[in-house]
């Protein structure tokens, strides 16, 4: 096996390891968790948002030429938790649409911020006159 091989089969692993974290401690604690009123219902959309978009910026730091890879690697797990247990609570459907929206758009965002980041840092310097 090349040595980039092993790389991003190695990068993966970590990151679907981080991404089932990420199911567990923020999707499911934030939306499954009792929640008092509307402010904090929005504040666990943005809390939600802000992970997500941290995990993909690192993710797009890390491996910018999969980006497709590493959206799908952290939204699926979080996806499949928010289908899964609105079959037990379907008068959240709403919630859970909105959870299951926000999860891959803040991924995506993310990635292409870090591999934005990436590229300028790579970028090789300008030998000016």
């Amino acid at each position: 096996m090349k040595k980039s091989t092993i790389t991003l089969a190695l990068g993966t692993f970590v990151c679907l390891l981080v991404s089932l974290f990420a199911m567990f401690f923020v999707t499911f604690n934030v939306v499954f968790s009792d929640i008092g009123g509307p402010s904090e219902r929005f504040g666990t959309y943005v809390y939600s948002g802000v992970s997500y978009f941290i995990l993909g910026f690192i993710c797009g730091v890390i491996g910018p030429s999969h980006l497709r890879r590493w959206v799908y690697i952290l939204s699926i797990p979080a996806i499949t938790i928010l289908v899964v247990y609105t079959f037990s609570e379907p008068q959240n459907v709403l919630i859970h649409m909105g959870f299951a929206m926000l999860v891959p758009v803040a991924s995506i965002a993310g990635t292409k911020a870090g591999a934005r980041l990436r590229k300028k840092k790579a970028a090789p310097p300008v030998i000016g006159v």
